[in-house]
């Protein structure tokens, strides 16, 4: 049997996301990761499990689209809704949605649909500051 623990301290829609990419790495047949005291990685940081790049995305990757499914996804970019009002919908971040519209190839769309959008956060990306 496999155990999740999720963080309570994480608001619901990061744990939708940790919980449906943990169901993904037991459908996608991943090998259960090892929980250890300490051990270092090969950058040489402490972490306390074993940790698998490639398992790591093909599950996020899948989560995210078990979550934001490409019709729906396709159908609300043509509605003209914006990513924060999509996540909204499905319960999870922006940053997830956002993802989804890149690999979905969908981004060009939004980005046509929101140019103002776009912009700004170009514009005042990072800290707060305008670039």
């Amino acid at each position: 049997w496999r155990l999740v623990i999720l963080n309570p301290k994480h608001g619901s829609q990061r744990n939708n996301a940790t919980l449906m990419e943990e169901v993904c790495h037991v459908f996608l047949g991943h090998k259960a990761n090892r929980l250890s005291i300490v051990a270092e990685n090969k950058h040489g940081k402490t972490v306390a499990r074993d940790y698998n790049d490639a398992d790591e995305e093909a599950a996020y990757a899948v989560g995210a689209a078990a979550l934001v499914p490409f019709a729906a996804l396709s159908s609300f970019i043509s509605k003209g809704k914006t990513s924060k009002e999509i996540a909204q919908h499905f319960n999870v971040s922006r940053e997830l949605v956002e993802y989804r519209m890149k690999v979905s190839r969908l981004w060009a769309e939004y980005k046509l649909r929101h140019p103002e959008e776009i912009r700004l956060r170009e514009q005042w990306s990072g800290n707060g500051r305008q670039k």
